[in-house]
């Protein structure tokens, strides 16, 4: 089935992991019923960002290749985000030289492993994605894909009970965002996908 566009908003919260707890968690999730595990890959993305808070991704792994624009910074708790599927790596390139010709600032790419699992809390699906960023960290990220932002209140109290429940403690996105900083520092502008 072809995979088609999408526009909502995400609303999510994050945690920062130790190794530990990463494999607490990944036990934990792969052994508890109530979350279905519904994707295991591992994606290389690439970063372009403006000074408006705009934020490009071009993404591949064997189950997807897709550009992604999100609104907002890594810090706030609900952006507007599009997703397009992108037929193949050749055109996720094009994409990639049209991206390093305009006024963006190329970011350090990542190598992501994650797995996510559907949680039903309260009536609602949330995913619950355990990562693991090679040379950068640990993360538990849990979201809700609403289709308004009015809805970011009722799920942020919803999604900061599933991670007491899991025993997490959610990171402040001011802190995330220094992790974040001193990350692209590292090595400007490395691209995993050429």
């Amino acid at each position: 089935m072809e995979k088609k566009p999408e526009i909502f908003y995400e609303i999510e919260l994050k945690a920062l992991l130790d190794e530990k707890g990463y494999q607490r968690l990944d036990k934990l999730l792969s052994a508890d019923s109530r979350f279905k595990l519904f994707n295991s890959e591992t994606i290389k993305t690439s970063f372009f960002k403006d000074r408006e808070k705009n934020d490009v991704r071009l993404r591949i792994s064997d189950e997807t290749c897709e550009f992604v624009y999100k609104k907002g910074l890594v810090k706030e708790y609900c952006r507007k985000e599009i997703k397009i599927p992108l037929p193949n790596k050749e055109t996720l390139d094009c994409f990639i030289e049209v991206m390093r010709n305009l006024p963006l600032h190329a970011e350090r790419g990542t190598l992501k492993h994650k797995k996510e699992y559907f949680y039903n809390y309260n009536g609602y699906d949330y995913i619950v994605c355990l990562q693991h960023l090679e040379n950068f960290a640990y993360i538990l990220e849990v979201e809700f894909l609403a289709k308004t932002q009015d809805e970011s209140e009722m799920h942020i109290k919803n999604i900061h009970k599933i991670f007491d429940e899991l025993g997490v403690e959610v990171i402040n996105g001011e802190k995330f965002m220094e992790r974040l900083y001193y990350y692209v520092a590292g090595e400007n502008t490395i691209n995993w996908l050429l």
